[in-house]
């Protein structure tokens, strides 16, 4: 992977989630977003049977084949290290990461067009979300941020992630 490498353990979920916390939505949408789009490049280096510096940096650099959130969530179902429904569900997380990413003034969790997309994750839906989609829409951060943590814990699984570097 580039020479960008921060360290990532089972302790830095916790922090990810008290940095959440302070985070405006826009902050708290881009890092959660960037936190699993890295966590699905230490997968796919995980699976690598080559293990060479210079050929990790090419497929995960600026132009490589592993580069952008859409290629690592294709080649995660492709390949299938990763269920359907959760690349299903990393694809609106990253629309929505998208939607804040390119309208930062104008996006909010209040928005209609940003509760559309929040009402297409269907991670949360198991845990009494949907009533709360529907109910009040100012619980929209509430529920994107449970479908990352549920994403998260998918994709640590699937690559039986547990002390990983980034």
């Amino acid at each position: 992977m580039p020479d960008k490498i921060k360290e990532l353990s089972e302790n830095s979920l916790p922090d990810l989630v008290k940095a959440l916390g302070k985070e405006s939505d826009r902050g708290a949408v881009v890092l959660a977003g960037s936190y699993i789009e890295n966590l699905l490049a230490l997968g796919l280096e995980s699976k690598l049977v080559v293990k060479k510096k210079a050929l990790t940096n090419n497929l995960f650099g600026a132009h490589g084949a592993f580069s952008t959130f859409s290629q690592r969530i294709d080649i995660c179902e492709a390949l299938g290290f990763l269920k359907p429904e959760i690349c299903k569900e990393l694809r609106e997380i990253k629309k929505v990461r998208n939607e804040f990413s390119h309208h930062p003034f104008e996006a909010k969790f209040t928005d209609d067009a940003i509760n559309k997309l929040i009402c297409r994750l269907r991670l949360s839906e198991g845990m009494g979300i949907r009533r709360l989609k529907r109910a009040n829409g100012n619980k929209s951060r509430e529920c994107y941020l449970l479908s990352c943590g549920l994403t998260i814990a998918n994709i640590k699984a699937a690559f039986s992630l547990t002390s990983v570097s980034i």
